[in-house]
């Protein structure tokens, strides 16, 4: 299913499980950039911690987007040093989403912080151009 995203020159976006299958791992190897998602909580942050490693054993381009605030003042950047990968954005908590969800769809506004936040890490990705049949873009 990812290589077939690709050759339609769409971004393919996978959910991961906190432990790694065969097939989580396949996923993590062929991605242009792993994301890995944390809120800005001391559990969080070592469970970051523990598993930014492995992941970076399996694809190097790993960053991390932290969800706040913190209940006890730990800044994103400070989950991010921690876990030992770059912070490519940090965002408030929508206590919304869930029921957005479970209502109609993920629909954002331009200026909610989740869009914010997905826009500053779409736009590390390259761009990739739909590929034809042979393979040529």
């Amino acid at each position: 299913m990812i290589d077939a995203g690709r050759r339609g020159g769409v971004t393919v976006v996978c959910d991961i499980a906190r432990r790694l299958s065969d097939a989580c791992e396949t996923a993590v190897q062929s991605a242009d950039l792993v994301v890995l998602v944390s809120p800005c909580d001391v559990r969080a942050c070592a469970a970051a911690a523990s598993i930014a490693p492995l992941l970076c054993t399996i694809n190097p381009n790993v960053g991390l987007v932290a969800r706040g605030p913190s209940p006890g003042g730990l800044r994103a950047g400070e989950v991010a040093m921690v876990a030992a990968v770059p912070l490519l954005a940090s965002m408030r908590a929508d206590p919304r989403i869930a029921e957005r969800l479970e209502h109609g769809g993920l629909r954002l506004g331009r200026r909610s912080a989740l869009a914010g936040a997905a826009r500053r890490v779409l736009a590390l990705l390259p761009s990739r151009p739909a590929q034809s049949e042979s393979g040529a873009a």
